[in-house]
This record gives C-alpha cells, structure tokens and sequence, in this order.
C-alpha cells in the first residue's frame, strides 16, 4: 500500500487483515502520538491511499479524561497543539474530531465509516496495547506509520540494544534512507465538515474542567503547538545551536533547545528538526544530533524490547544484585522529597 518514494516502506505496518470497505466515504486517519499537521508520515500515508481511492479523509483524536501520571500542565500543552493541528488541517479540508473516551472503544465505532484506519506508531505499553485492540477488533485494514522517530525503531535493531555504542552504528547506516520530511499530498475530496461530534477547541478551560486529573501542577509559561515549535526551533538555531556542545550541561546558562515537550506530544518531526541543524551546522550540530537521534532512539528501543521497561525489573541481574548488597549499608544523611525538590541537601 505505498507508492509514494518520499515514504519509505520501512516506516509503514500493516497490523492486521482487515479488508477494505467498499461502502465508505473515508480514510479515517487515528492520530494519537504525532499531533501536527505538517511533517506527518502517518497523516500523509493516509492522504496518499485516500486520494488512490477517491475518498476523503477524517481525521480523530481520541482524549482520554485520566492518562496515567498526567497534569494539567500536560492536557493544556496537548490541547494547545490539538487546536492548531485542527487548524493547519482544516486549510487542507480535513476535520480533526477530539472525542472524548476510550482511544480503542472510540476508533473501533469510527472505524464502521471507515475504509481503513492509519494511525501514527506509539512503544510504550499502553499505546501499544491500544493499537493491538483495535487491530483485533476492526473489521478494515489498520495500518500504523512511524512519524516520530527518525529510524523505525525496529528497522534499527530487532533487540534491545546495550547502550548508545551499539545502536550508533545500526542507526547510522539507516539514517540516509529515512532522513526525509513526506511531500505534502493533494487532499482531491476537501471534507468541509467532521464527520464525528467534537471537543469544541477554542474553548480550552471548558475541555479542561472535564478531564480527571492532578491540579498540582499548573500550565506551562510556554504554549502547545507545531506553530510556537517552530518558533521556538528558529529561535534554538538563531542563538544557542552554535554553542551547544558547550553550554548544554551548564544548567546555570539557556542553552538546551526547548524541543522535549514538543517532540513528546508529537508536536514537531524529529526529522524536521534534524534536516535544520544539518543545514544550519556548526560546532553544535553533531553533539545535538547525538541527542536527538542515537540518544532519543536508545530510549524508544528500550521502551520497544524491554517489557519491564518502567520497574526495577528492567535492571539486568548484576545491577539488582549489587543493589540488594548495598540495601544495608549505613546512610548518614536522608532527605525528604521536599528537601530535595527545593535542593535544601
């Protein structure tokens, strides 16, 4: 199901069997980890085989009202980024529904006015557990795209990988195939309204006033979005890429790049990112590639091939055992979780 050269078929993955819906009017586009419109190897993907077929295409995002460990401050950067990928998509004719619920109940319904689902590609357990459901579950093709990492984490390493030393080299002989934004494609069936009941976005504090979740920690100073990513990005290469590699570890300077809550939500390609400090260069660009693709991707094929990724269990046995060793060891200074949160050690 590709035909499109800026997509590499390493990045896509049929998940199940389903057959194609003759009788429906769309491709429903899943999106959950990517939240953007541009740069979007799923939404793109979805696009392309919509346009193959004469279709429209809808897009759903599904807001679950508990995600474990969220805060306010997380569902109000997410929402921030949901409103302006609605609004980039809109221009294209594609509706963005936020429906609240369930992520697998709400695209296993939608599904029934579906000729296929795409979804982005998500590793940690819980959205792999959604995507494995619903690929059980529905009766079309489901097919999940990698967008948010610059080499499949599979096409990287099949296992889990010792350390940044022995996935280098994998992702280095990778990077040239997948170093690439996807053209945007023609939407030929412009949709001018959803075909699912949404969240209304413009109205933020409404939405967040339903979710059920830690107050604790307010909103950002900053705002959600792929429009402030980039801002934020430019003003990263303006002023602070050319001394990375030596200002990045002085937590006393401004001198990281801001990008960690934007690629978390999805809100910006890493590739995109990537191909402008490349272009961009300078002494910075390598130690900041470094971060951004062998260190970030460690983690993602962590996540992947460690089941046990968020436990102690993750630990191999010689690093449990010499923790057990040391349980009893005297401890002349203990400090509570405030002390060490207002750094009074």
């Amino acid at each position: 199901m590709n035909s499109n050269p800026g997509m590499p078929p390493g990045r896509i993955v049929t998940l199940n069997n389903g057959a194609l819906r003759a009788d429906a009017s769309c491709v429903l586009y899943w999106m959950q980890s990517a939240q953007r419109a541009e740069n979007n190897h799923a939404l793109e993907h979805a696009v392309e085989l919509a346009a193959e077929r004469s279709l429209q295409v809808m897009a759903v995002f599904v807001l679950t009202p508990c995600f474990p460990d969220a805060s306010e401050r997380h569902y109000r950067f997410m929402l921030e980024g949901l409103r302006d990928a609605s609004t980039r998509l809109a221009r294209r004719g594609i509706p963005l529904a936020v429906i609240p619920g369930d992520p697998p109940e709400e695209i296993i319904r939608a599904s029934l006015k579906a000729a296929l689902v795409v979804t982005d590609a998500g590793h940690t357990r819980i959205l792999r557990q959604w995507r494995r459901r619903v690929a059980e579950e529905i009766s079309c093709p489901l097919i999940e795209v990698e967008t948010n990492l610059v080499v499949p984490v599979d096409e990287a390493s099949q296992k889990e990988e010792y350390g940044a030393y022995t996935l280098r080299p994998r992702l280095h002989r990778k990077i040239p195939d997948f170093m690439g934004n996807p053209p945007a494609i023609e939407v030929r069936r412009p949709l001018k309204k959803s075909l699912f009941p949404s969240l209304d976005l413009d109205d933020i504090p409404a939405i967040m006033a339903r979710m059920k979740i830690s107050r604790a920690v307010g909103p950002a100073a900053f705002q959600g979005g792929q429009t402030e990513a980039r801002r934020q990005l430019r003003r990263f290469l303006d002023t602070r890429l050319e001394r990375y590699d030596t200002d990045r570890n002085d937590p006393s300077l401004d001198g990281l790049s801001g990008m960690s809550p934007y690629l978390h939500f999805g809100h910006i390609s890493p590739v995109e990112i990537a191909l402008d400090v490349m272009r961009r260069g300078g002494a910075g660009a390598d130690p900041y590639l470094e971060e951004l693709i062998v260190r970030r991707e460690l983690a993602a094929n962590f996540v992947r091939h460690n089941p046990h990724y968020d436990s102690i269990a993750c630990l191999p046995d010689w690093a449990r055992q010499t923790l057990e060793r040391h349980r009893p060891d005297p401890r002349p200074y203990l400090y509570s979780f405030e002390d060490l949160e207002t750094a009074r050690t």
